[in-house]
C-alpha cells in the first residue's frame, strides 16, 4: 500500500473541535461535604491509634 492512497488520513496529535470540552459550561454536581466529613473522622481515628500505640509503646519502656 502506498501512503498517497485517497481516504486514508495519518494520526496526529490533532484533537477534533468535537472532543474539545471548551464549550461546556455545566459545574460539577459533585457534593464534597460528606466526603470532607469522611475525611476529618479518619484522620481523628489515625490520630486516636497513633496515640494508644504511643502510650502502649510508653508502658513497656520502663519495665
Amino acid at each position: 500500500m502506498s501512503e498517497d492512497v485517497q481516504g486514508i488520513v495519518k494520526q496526529s496529535a490533532f484533537l477534533a473541535d468535537r472532543h474539545r470540552l471548551d464549550t461546556v459550561t455545566a459545574k460539577p454536581t459533585a457534593n464534597y461535604m460528606v466526603a470532607g466529613i469522611c475525611a476529618i473522622i479518619a484522620l481523628l481515628v489515625y490520630g486516636l491509634l497513633v496515640t494508644v500505640q504511643v502510650m502502649d509503646f510508653q508502658a513497656y519502656q520502663f519495665q
